[in-house]
């Protein structure tokens, strides 16, 4: 609490309190704010107690009571704002002259002309650092209804399955369905997508949600939350970033399918699953466990598994935001399982949040783990800029790369009418199919055609690439 108003809080006239209320959690129940303000205007004992600080009224005391007479009209005089200048009375009141700071705004405290001083100084979601006072990328949320797509494990989505298209951030998923987030049937406390045809339809359904990332090497945090019954696995951009439980193997807790197959089951042996339970129920459930959190930045889980236990949620990204992130365009894929193909209940409910750093300090706060671009700090902000001079790799011997617009682009560099391997890095040609047939230049003969590896006339003896048993001159090549 501020006990003393100074003159410099305070202006003759009118004046104004603001509150920024602010809650514990994003779905916090509850939230309230009442603010009261009192004043205490003191006695005066002479004319002098009542001047106004800023200079343009002079003050009666009368009883006790001040009452203000306006003086030195059109005289300088000081209005305590930082933010102003060519102050000047004007019917009792001093009035300033606001900076002109352009695009910018004015730092109350000082006077400078900076990029923003509150959040609402900073456009496009971004917030404001009152350290640097400079713009920076807001949290970046994925909250619960948001709009994901949605594929009904029937078959597998895209093979071979282990190159995992479909958790890509290229992938075209297009023909999948989309529904607001919650999903599942049965003890689903956020029913918004009802997947009422999956018990004895199908054991397991695949999710994306797409999110746009400026700068990865900003990223200072990504947490994911799930509500889920009974077991998944999260892919950001094709990468394993969280398996539970019921995706591990009996009894060593190492995980089970790399990736899961579409008609693979939860499984929960007794001896190693946390608390013994044959399944994991979702909030919703009768003995519901809360939602679990997922700090991918540190490699931790909430709520950790019990002591003793090898087969609780765990995270397995052990690298690095800037690694996994790619500048644009990135992808949150999640494979959600069944625990029975009867189950009574699946649920997967999917939350988001991704927060930036304040600032850069040094040009290593801003690299973007891309070749093809220059990065640097200026004033506080990273400045990507793309550099088509600067080299860059694939790491496959038979292409050439090259920067093109901020992109490291790689052609095919066999020639002869070989082709790139970019598995192995090798040119490779491909098969020559050779067609052999009867009466060709003259030949009627009633045995096969042939190979000779030599000469047109002795073939008797010949062994190497004959085809048949009894050749004839004529059917030499």
């Amino acid at each position: 609490m501020t006990d003393i108003p100074t003159p410099a809080m305070l202006v003759a006239g009118h004046n104004v309190l603001a509150c920024q209320a602010l809650n514990y959690l994003l779905n916090s129940s509850d939230a309230t704010l009442i603010p009261e303000l009192s004043a205490t205007l003191f006695e005066c004992a002479v004319d002098s107690d009542c001047d106004s600080a800023d200079g343009c009224a002079a003050g009666v005391c009368a009883a006790g009571s001040c009452s203000t007479t306006p003086t030195n009209e059109g005289g300088a005089c000081n209005d305590f704002l930082d933010c102003t200048v060519t102050h000047v009375c004007t019917a009792g009141i001093c009035v300033g002259t606001p900076i002109d700071c352009g695009s910018q705004v004015c730092n109350p405290v000082g006077g400078e002309c900076v990029d923003c001083v509150v959040d609402g100084d900073c456009g496009g979601g971004q917030t404001c650092n009152t350290g640097t006072h400079t713009c920076v990328a807001g949290p970046l949320e994925i909250v619960q209804g948001d709009t994901w797509k949605y594929f009904k494990g029937t078959v597998e989505p895209t093979t071979p399955i282990g190159e995992l298209a479909w958790a890509q951030a290229g992938f075209d998923d297009s023909s999948w369905l989309s529904g607001p987030s919650g999903f599942g049937y049965g003890d689903i406390a956020a029913p918004n997508t009802v997947l009422s045809d999956m018990s004895n339809g199908y054991n397991s359904v695949y999710f994306r949600h797409e999110f746009s990332i400026a700068n990865p090497a900003q990223v200072d945090s990504l947490v994911l939350r799930v509500d889920y019954d009974d077991a998944f696995v999260a892919y950001i951009n094709g990468v394993e970033i969280v398996r539970t439980a019921g995706l591990l193997a009996a009894g060593s807790g190492t995980p089970q399918g790399v990736p899961p197959t579409f008609s693979q089951l939860a499984n929960f042996p007794a001896s190693t699953s946390p608390g013994g339970d044959q399944n994991h129920e979702s909030s919703g459930g009768s003995s519901g466990n809360p939602a679990e959190v997922y700090d991918i930045g540190l490699g931790t889980t909430t709520p950790t598994p019990p002591i003793g236990v090898t087969s609780g949620t765990f995270v397995v990204y052990g690298g690095t935001l800037a690694s996994l992130l790619q500048a644009g365009n990135n992808v949150i894929a999640i494979h959600g399982h069944n625990v029975a193909a009867g189950s009574s209940d699946f649920v997967i409910v999917p939350t988001m949040t991704v927060t930036f750093d304040a600032g850069c300090t040094v040009n290593g706060d801003c690299d973007d783990s891309n070749a093809c671009t220059d990065d640097t700090c200026s004033a506080g902000s990273c400045v990507i800029t793309p550099n088509d001079g600067n080299a860059c790799t694939d790491g496959v011997a038979c292409t050439d790369d090259a920067c093109t617009s901020g992109t490291c682009v790689s052609t095919d560099n066999c020639t002869g009418g070989a082709t790139c391997n970019v598995g192995t890095g090798a040119c490779e040609f491909a098969p020559i199919v050779v067609t052999f047939q009867q009466g060709l230049n003259g030949y009627t003969g009633a045995v096969d055609t042939y190979i000779h590896a030599t000469d047109l006339t002795s073939h008797a003896t010949s062994v190497a690439l004959t085809v048949d048993v009894s050749p004839g001159p004529q059917q030499a090549l």
